[in-house]
């Protein structure tokens, strides 16, 4: 309760800090040293007898400290999102002497130690020092000890905070690949500390990790037993199993995060429900700024994964289906990679159908797949469980009519041929190639693709719908032009081809007028039309 406590209390103790007697140093320069530097403004902090603000501009998005920056005074740091990179020679940050730090929406990188504690951050409580972490994440950092991100020595009675923070890809030579606790208490709440060597958090002596944090995710620790799982806290999680990229940082909106994977196995998204993280006064924006949650939870960690909206969907399967078989549907989702709500829905997807009102002639389970139950016509629904760009729950339905008969579904054929191309061409003028096309049955996708063997002769632009293309001839020569045509149904795969040998001339008119004359008409012919002998068809 303790620890709910001070988590509840930190946005009024930060907004005092920041409050009318706060003393506000900017950090103006990517330096660094220097004016306007962070070095600097920390240093004046030190010395200030107030309650401080080190604040970074938006236009400092990284800084790379060749040296450790030590922080004695009382300080909170308004990173914005931006990164500190050490040198791979330095520690970061450095808290002692009674030196007070709330590190706010930061990333820390780069840190290193050879042979000490803390690559990143090192907090000495027995010199009175302390210090609290919120929407920060630390990656790449290396301790020659214990703490690869951040080590807190010494039996201070002040308490470390994590809340909103992802520790990953850190390491240790010692003990605590991202968190050493050698003395005080520490407390995380929705803190994501995986993927850092062999122990992600450890404690020893008189280091301590409260029983009250919530909603965390852990990979290894032996301080387990304070990880209880009826707290919503995940224990011996895999950094692959939280994370889109594990092994690197990716810039989102200008802001370096490690991407949590969209995933319904993920247990760090949606860990904490909106009117939990009300009551417990939990930040209210992410890393990068962004309002936490997106959706209908907050995620744990520094970054909140924003949803992509769903704005539209297509039923996909045949019209089709005999009686007392199952067919597979699926659906085509616009964008492809949406993000949808999985929990309710299997895939994020809502399957049902429309029987007429004399009968079941249709039914459907939860994966798509539709039983023929009688002779008759019916619809199947996709319904799509999405958002929109606010964050919005929102929902999308499409549907496909299906008639059940008593023949089985056929294999798809597929006949195709040019129609009346010419296989002559002036350089620089062009021709649209259309098609007679026959798919049967009639409703089976097919994909179509037009191919030149020699395009530096003559090159196939193909049109967004894909049924016609343009052919521009640029060099004397011949090349065989093809078109392939690709149907496939759940019974099978049929393949129909046509090709024609193209000779491109020399233009016998100046100025190439030989162009205008090679355009053909716009069309592609009914799919009945009785087809050329070029035509052919393959199985």
């Amino acid at each position: 309760m303790l620890a709910l406590i001070l988590i509840a209390l930190l946005p009024v103790v930060w907004g005092s800090v920041q409050g009318a007697d706060a003393a506000v140093f900017q950090v103006t320069s990517d330096a660094d040293g220097g004016v306007g530097s962070l070095r600097e403004a920390i240093a004046a902090a030190n010395v200030s007898h107030e309650q401080n603000v080190v604040e970074f501009a938006s236009s400092v998005k990284e800084i790379q400290l060749f040296s450790t920056v030590t922080i004695t005074g009382q300080v909170v740091i308004n990173g914005h999102g931006a990164i500190v990179r050490g040198s791979r020679v330095t520690r970061l940050f450095s808290v002692s002497s009674g030196g007070s730090a709330a590190f706010d929406s930061l990333t820390f990188s780069d840190g290193y130690t050879a042979s000490e504690s803390g690559g990143a951050v090192y907090i000495d409580s027995t010199a009175g020092g302390k210090a609290d972490f919120v929407n920060c994440t630390f990656f790449g950092n290396r301790a020659g000890r214990d703490g690869g991100a951040v080590c807190i020595y010494g039996g201070g009675a002040e308490m470390t905070t994590f809340t909103f923070c992802t520790l990953t890809g850190n390491e240790a030579n010692g003990n605590g690949g991202g968190v050493a606790i050698l003395g005080g208490t520490v407390v995380f709440n929705a803190s994501i500390v995986t993927g850092n060597g062999s122990v992600d958090i450890y404690s020893e002596g008189s280091g301590l990790v409260s029983n009250s944090g919530r909603f965390n995710v852990i990979g290894q620790t032996n301080a387990a037993p304070f990880f209880a799982s009826s707290r919503g806290n995940f224990l011996s999680v895999s950094p692959s199993d939280v994370f889109k990229t594990p092994g690197s940082l990716t810039e989102v909106e200008g802001v370096n995060v490690v991407e949590l994977l969209s995933a319904t196995s993920n247990v760090a998204l949606d860990a904490v429900s909106r009117d939990v993280a009300v009551a417990m006064k939990l930040p209210d924006v992410d890393e990068r700024g962004a309002a936490r949650p997106q959706m209908t939870a907050a995620d744990a960690g520094a970054y909140e994964l924003s949803p992509v909206a769903l704005t539209g969907l297509e039923v996909r399967g045949g019209s089709y289906i005999q009686r007392g078989t199952i067919e597979r549907y699926d659906v085509s989702l616009r964008p492809e990679n949406v993000t949808l709500d999985v929990r309710g829905y299997e895939d994020g997807i809502e399957w049902t159908v429309i029987n007429p009102s004399y009968g079941e002639v249709i039914s459907v389970d939860r994966y798509g797949q539709v039983t023929g139950v009688s002779l008759g016509d019916a619809t199947v629904c996709a319904t799509a469980h999405g958002w929109n760009a606010g964050g919005e729950s929102i929902t999308i339905t499409a549907t496909k009519s299906v008639s059940v008969g008593e023949n089985p579904l056929p294999v798809p054929t597929v006949t195709v041929s040019f129609v009346s191309p010419k296989t002559t061409m002036e350089q620089r003028s062009r021709q649209t190639l259309k098609l007679a096309l026959e798919v049967n049955p009639s409703d089976t996708p097919c994909t179509i693709s037009f191919v030149s063997d020699y395009p530096s002769i003559a090159s196939v632009v193909q049109s967004e719908a894909g049924s016609t293309a343009t052919l521009e001839a640029k060099n004397l020569g011949q090349t065989a032009v093809r078109v392939l045509v690709t149907a496939v149904n759940s019974k099978g795969t049929s393949r129909g081809e046509d090709v024609f040998i193209l000779t491109v001339e020399e233009s016998k008119h100046s100025g190439g007028g030989g162009c205008s004359a090679g355009w053909g008409i716009l069309a592609l012919l009914p799919a009945a039309l009785v087809l050329p002998k070029r035509g052919r068809t393959r199985r």
